[in-house]
């Protein structure tokens, strides 16, 4: 007998990824804050097993990593725009410029391949990287 059932059953679209893939381990939210406090998270927790000098570290993560609640800036205190991770602050705030470039910067020090599954986009939702 001749099956018709498949006639009526739609597929489900194949969701696209989102977030980003560094280094081959993919980080999937569309959230470029939780995107890079895993990743600074993962690369502090020696996920990659590549240890790091204080300098390289400090080099790689430059004014986004506070080491004490005193060295923030008011303006982020105020916004609560960081979140501790151990005993550190990683910053966190909406310019999705400077999380690209930095995630960039990162990838190259480490010579990971970066991958952005969702182009991010600013507030009038033109891409912001090319």
């Amino acid at each position: 007998m001749k099956s018709y059932k498949d006639l009526f059953i739609e597929e489900e679209p194949v969701k696209e990824k989102e977030g980003i893939t560094f280094g081959g381990v993919h980080y999937d939210t569309p959230k470029y804050s939780e995107v890079f406090y895993s990743l600074t998270k993962d690369i502090l927790d020696g996920v990659y097993n590549e240890g790091y000098t204080p300098g390289e570290l400090r080099n790689m993560f430059k004014k986004s990593i506070r080491l004490s609640y005193d060295d923030l800036p008011v303006s982020v205190k105020k916004k609560r725009s960081f979140r501790k991770l151990g005993d550190i602050y990683v910053l966190l705030n909406n310019d999705v410029n400077g999380y690209v470039r930095t995630i960039n910067r990162i990838g190259g020090l480490m010579k990971k391949n970066i991958e952005f599954h969702t182009p991010p986009v600013n507030k009038s939702n033109s891409p912001v990287y090319k």
